[in-house]
């Protein structure tokens, strides 16, 4: 889904907001000091989605189908989540 360069800034993204108190891009950014690389890169990544939405909804269904527990079924399922 992500090209080589893309998932290296996704992977600089959730790493930063996993160890980062301050979640803005530059904030992100200015975690990793060996190696540096501009801000800009990642807001593309946050906004232009270099990838195909309908291709990674294929991939993620074709992901659920390879698991029995998660397989489409004949009948349909209602899912309720009440922690709203």
């Amino acid at each position: 889904m992500f090209s080589p360069a893309a998932l290296q800034q996704f992977q600089r993204y959730i790493s930063g907001l996993i160890v980062s108190a301050n979640t803005t891009v530059d904030g992100l950014n200015r975690l990793f000091v060996l190696d540096v690389r501009h801000q800009s890169s990642r807001n593309r990544l946050l906004t232009e989605r270099p990838f195909a939405v309908g291709a990674r909804h294929q991939a993620r269904l074709a992901l659920w189908q390879s698991f029995s527990g998660t397989q489409m079924k004949p009948k349909g399922v209602l899912s309720l989540d009440e922690t709203l």
